[in-house]
């Protein structure tokens, strides 16, 4: 009886030791995710271009991932993905060049299906096309004992790695940790690179972190979806010092983005244009209420020009 009183007053001091020092799961206090349908988000990627890895890199007979398309990885969060395999490359490209900002500048969605089973991958950016530059990571799981297939990761153990959020809710990267990098202009980054973990502890497979340590995680998954899970990339604008909250008093923002039905915009805005991404005029009404409905438009791309008495700017927006 006196060992499993021991015991029991032990397993909080486990879980407790198994937490690391960076943000929590989407949700909790301190988290950075990013929730898909964020006013923070400007824009989407607008190309997605996959190799394809092995299910298991140590059974090579099993083929490639199959699950999911190259397309799954463009345009807005919507639940669709592509699965990388092991050591599977995605390279986004966004139709606009995305700014550095004070903050996060894009944010990458995967499927997970818990704050937990979490698969990883590097993330590189790149201004041409040709050089890309990978964001500094760190991987605390412990490397003792593989994480299995199904297991669980701590996301307080993860820095900047994509994939530490559940589904619906993107892993922020800041451009700036990448500044002065020769080759490399954050004021213009055009591609994403989101190479898939093989999270093995065997050295012959293993994957590392910008400090040395084998990146741990579900492994293997010897299976069509094998490894990460690529549903969207987004680009994110600088809107500092306002929360979601906030939104509706901050001058010419939209929200949310994407949208389904109802757009609404700021209430410095006295009408609006709606154009297609030929140009096209599609609609053209005095604001009423601040908002304004979309719901017949088809899924795409939509540009708003919103208009005051004193300026006028135009906004990009995906209606889903």
């Amino acid at each position: 009886m006196r060992a499993l009183l021991l015991i029991a007053l032990a397993l909080p001091l486990l879980s407790f030791a198994q937490q690391g020092p960076y943000a929590p799961a989407a949700e909790q206090t301190g988290s950075t995710a990013i929730k898909n349908n964020s006013y923070t988000i400007i824009d989407w990627a607008e190309t997605c271009t996959v190799v394809r890895g092995y299910q298991d890199i140590a059974d090579t007979a099993l083929g490639l991932a199959t699950v999911g398309s190259q397309s799954a990885g463009e345009g807005a969060s919507d639940g669709s993905v592509v699965s990388l395999g092991d050591g599977g490359i995605a390279t986004i490209v966004f139709n606009q060049p995305i700014q550095n900002t004070i903050g996060a500048d894009i944010a990458i969605f995967e499927n997970s299906f818990s704050d937990t089973f979490l698969e990883l991958a590097h993330v590189e950016i790149s201004s041409d096309g040709v050089n890309y530059f990978r964001f500094p990571s760190v991987s605390l799981t412990d490397t003792v004992i593989q994480v299995s297939s199904f297991g669980d990761i701590d996301p307080t153990n993860i820095y900047n790695l994509a994939g530490k959020y559940r589904a619906t809710f993107g892993t922020p990267f800041d451009f700036q940790e990448l500044d002065s990098t020769a080759g490399l202009n954050i004021d213009s980054i055009s591609y994403v690179r989101i190479i898939d973990v093989v999270g093995s502890i065997d050295s012959a497979y293993a994957t590392y972190d910008s400090q040395g340590n084998k990146i741990n995680d579900p492994w293997p998954t010897a299976f069509a979806s094998s490894g990460f899970d690529l549903d969207a990339v987004a680009a994110l604008g600088d809107v500092t010092g306002v929360s979601e909250f906030q939104a509706p008093y901050f001058e010419f923002q939209i929200w949310p983005n994407p949208v389904t039905d109802v757009l609404f915009v700021s209430n410095e805005i006295s009408a609006i244009t709606i154009y297609d991404i030929s140009g096209n005029l599609l609609k053209k009404v005095t604001l009423l209420n601040y908002s304004v409905s979309v719901s017949e438009l088809n899924s795409g791309i939509y540009f708003i020009e919103l208009i005051s008495d004193t300026e006028r700017t135009t906004k990009r927006f995906v209606k889903l």
